[in-house]
């Protein structure tokens, strides 16, 4: 698993924050274009036929988005948040995650790869907080 500095992860946000932004869109109209065909609330005909190729299209946008965010080495956690993961190695060898959701500046807390979201930590405890122990061959 490739790993990121907390310096080089905030660098890549630049790269980050637009893609995280479009998926997030996507994933909005995605959403709108599934709602707009269940029964009963779906056009019939060549109206249906346009919602479902716009859908496929929206589709491949985000997975696009989101190949092009693992191919980085970001880990993507919710489309409609915004929210990624950068892993980290600590020093004293753990590998955590950074945590960024869209609407923040730069990255500011962690986790580690069991908690998630919910037990984000700041920074300032980056190296010091005690981490759920998951060996690397299962990172």
């Amino acid at each position: 698993m490739s790993t990121f500095t907390l310096e080089q992860a905030n660098r890549a946000l630049a790269y980050v924050r637009p893609i995280c932004e479009e998926l997030r869109d996507a994933h909005a109209r995605f959403a709108d274009l599934r709602r707009a065909l269940q029964p009963g609330t779906s056009p019939s005909g060549d109206p249906r036929v346009r919602l479902i190729e716009d859908l496929d299209r929206v589709k491949e946008q985000i997975l696009r988005g989101c190949d092009e965010l693992e191919k980085a080495g970001v880990q993507v956690k919710s489309l409609e948040r915004g929210l990624v993961d950068f892993p980290y190695r600590r020093a004293d060898g753990q590998i955590v995650l950074l945590c960024w959701i869209l609407g923040d500046g730069a990255i500011s807390h962690w986790h580690d790869r069991d908690s998630g979201f919910g037990g984000r930590q700041p920074l300032d405890t980056l190296e010091t907080a005690p981490v759920s122990s998951i060996p690397e061959s299962q990172a």
